[in-house]
């Protein structure tokens, strides 16, 4: 039997915001299911539906191409029916009933960040339909003092702020690497546990540590 916590539906087109979602979750400790976990040989359909339909919870990710999919439509109504669908909008896209009798979250300009306030709702309605995740968020809270602050440019060259939980092993070549001049990608280096734009951690992200780890920023 699947002990899936979350199962994602979505139009193939979508695979890198379900990326991004499927691994936010699982850094939040959720066992996520979405169909990259095929394996060739696999009968794609009946695996689906099996896991679709042990998942505690289906987040459905509407988009303007999930709106005209009948695959997408027939997981988000088996959802439905069973009373544990999470529906998302990622495009602004009308939807039809019975889904417009849903709340559905708006997550039009969420890229990743884990303040945001559209992904701040969708995690808690996940901790609120079957809890928190497990034990990661207790795990990192006791790592308080493996967390790096700093304030730096990202690929567009804005100034962001980012919190850091680097290992001890990673320690001495991650100093090293952010006192260079050249881009580096922090997640070689550890986990960004949160992150926003601007010169200092703005009062959402700021919340958000202190509900997520217990930290007071």
């Amino acid at each position: 039997m699947s002990d899936t916590d979350v199962f994602i539906s979505y139009k193939s087109e979508e695979s890198g915001f379900a990326g991004t979602i499927a691994a936010q979750l699982e850094l939040a400790g959720y066992k996520v299911w979405w169909d990259r976990a095929l394996v060739a040989g696999d009968d794609y359909q009946r695996v689906i539906h099996e896991n679709l339909s042990l998942a505690r919870l289906v987040i459905v990710i509407w988009s303007w191409g999930a709106i005209s999919s009948d695959w997408v439509r027939s997981e988000a109504e088996l959802a439905r029916q069973h009373g544990k669908i999470i529906p998302i909008r990622i495009d602004n896209v009308q939807l039809w009933p019975p889904f417009t009798a849903l709340q559905t979250l708006d997550l039009t300009n969420w890229r990743g960040e884990l303040a945001h306030k559209g992904w701040r709702s969708l995690l808690s309605s996940v901790e609120s339909r079957i809890g928190a995740g497990r034990a990661v968020d207790a795990s990192i809270s006791k790592m308080g003092h493996l967390i790096h602050k700093l304030k730096a440019k990202d690929s567009t060259g804005k100034w962001a702020y980012y919190f850091v939980l680097v290992e001890p092993k990673m320690e001495k070549p991650f100093m090293m690497a952010i006192e260079g001049d050249g881009m580096i990608d922090l997640r070689d280096y550890g986990k960004v546990i949160a992150s926003c734009y601007g010169e200092q951690p703005n009062p959402e992200t700021r919340a958000f540590l202190k509900m997520r780890y217990g930290f007071n920023v």
